[in-house]
């Protein structure tokens, strides 16, 4: 749209465009192919815990981790000045250095946090739920790092709440912020 034209709700419209013919398709431009092959060439960070591969899209990188008895998908956000994880996998090989305790944790701290809720969601006639069941029925988690050494680790519910993320949130000082249900 042109500068300063407004929609119905008023509101102003900028830096719009409304296509009305295409001249050529498929036409290629060498500065933006030469852009685009460096887009797509595959990155890859890892080491003794795994590899993991750069998702361009999103700005993370992505793999799996050996968690208790098995694999577990994890997200590691890049550093802001390049295509590295350091500060994410630092945290990560944190994690990783205490599973069973590191995992303990985190169930105790979202059962502490949110079986109250669970058993307001449920059917009056439901028998309620206790903690230490909170933490056994919540499923296997998924971690996503950021680049400052915070994560999230994010449990089905079992449908306790009815189908949403259970998300606990801390940092590799053994700090968990809260807990919450997403989705």
């Amino acid at each position: 749209m042109k500068p300063g034209v407004v929609n119905p709700l008023g509101i102003s419209f900028k830096n719009r465009y409304h296509i009305v013919k295409i001249k050529k398709k498929n036409v290629r431009e060498p500065q933006l192919e030469q852009i685009r092959e460096e887009y797509l060439k595959p990155v890859s960070i890892g080491d003794e815990v795994g590899t993991f591969q750069l998702s361009q899209r999103y700005g993370w990188f992505e793999g799996k981790i050996r968690w208790l008895d098995g694999e577990e998908e994890i997200r590691l956000d890049k550093d802001e000045n390049g295509d590295t994880a350091e500060k994410a996998l630092e945290t990560l090989h944190i994690l990783l250095s205490d599973v069973e305790g590191w995992d303990k944790k985190l169930r105790e701290f979202a059962a502490a946090q949110l079986t109250e809720l669970a058993n307001d969601w449920q059917e009056d006639d439901t028998q309620e739920i206790g903690k230490e069941e909170f933490s056994q029925r919540i499923g296997r988690p998924t971690f996503h790092i950021d680049n400052k050494g915070g994560f999230e680790a994010e449990y089905g519910d079992d449908d306790m709440f009815y189908g949403h993320w259970i998300v606990v949130y801390g940092n590799a000082d053994g700090e968990l912020k809260r807990a919450d249900i997403e989705g």
